[in-house]
């Protein structure tokens, strides 16, 4: 039904455990369940797109088991360069790219850095550098998950990305890190476009 309603990309859960997967505030010892089993299944079958980032390791790595086509974490950071549990291990991250996925990059301030002066664009692209160092820069994207649905919404992102009007702060944080203008293009756009076209039937 969700196909059919022109749903291309989905996670199956949120920080909460529910029917199918186990988010990273459940329980760590539960991952996939056998019916989320099934519903990886049949989004590899539909070509649907599976999102990693709200999953615990458990969820995570039943995951990777199971799924044929490929991983992304639309809006997950590193946890090399900040620990928190929603960002990826080194891992993780040659995980997703052994399956042909992309990583974006996440402007919330608390998935930057544990120390409220760097939580900032430069050091968002510092998680960028370190991914492209470990996997190479095709698996790197953008997921800023701007929240600007919240009233307070510029007190939980980054100080010079509080909306899309200030993503080329992180363009901009990018070149400083060594990135190039091509690989610039292809972390704001062209890596993402390429896992939808090689894996979306329709």
């Amino acid at each position: 039904w969700l196909y059919d309603q022109g749903v291309r990309i989905a996670s199956l859960c949120w920080n909460d455990e529910n029917a199918l997967a186990t988010g990273v505030k459940g329980t760590v010892t539960r991952g996939l369940t056998e019916e989320g089993c099934k519903a990886v299944r049949k989004m590899d079958e539909l070509g649907m797109i599976l999102d990693v980032s709200h999953t615990n390791e458990k969820t995570f790595w039943d995951m990777v088991e199971v799924v044929r086509g490929p991983l992304i974490a639309t809006h997950s950071n590193t946890r090399a360069l900040c620990e928190v549990h929603r960002n990826l291990t080194d891992q993780q991250i040659m995980a997703i790219a052994a399956k042909g996925g992309v990583i974006g990059l996440n402007a919330a301030r608390n998935f930057i850095d544990s120390n409220p002066e760097h939580q900032d664009a430069l050091h968002l692209a510092a998680h960028g550098r370190h991914i492209a160092d470990l996997v190479g820069v095709e698996h790197l994207a953008v997921g800023f998950d701007f929240m600007d649905f919240f009233e307070d919404h510029a007190t939980s992102m980054g100080t010079n990305l509080t909306s899309a009007l200030q993503a080329q702060n992180l363009i901009q944080g990018l070149r400083a890190q060594g990135f190039s203008e091509d690989e610039c293009q292809a972390i704001g756009y062209g890596n993402a476009l390429r896992v939808l076209r090689q894996t979306l039937k329709q």
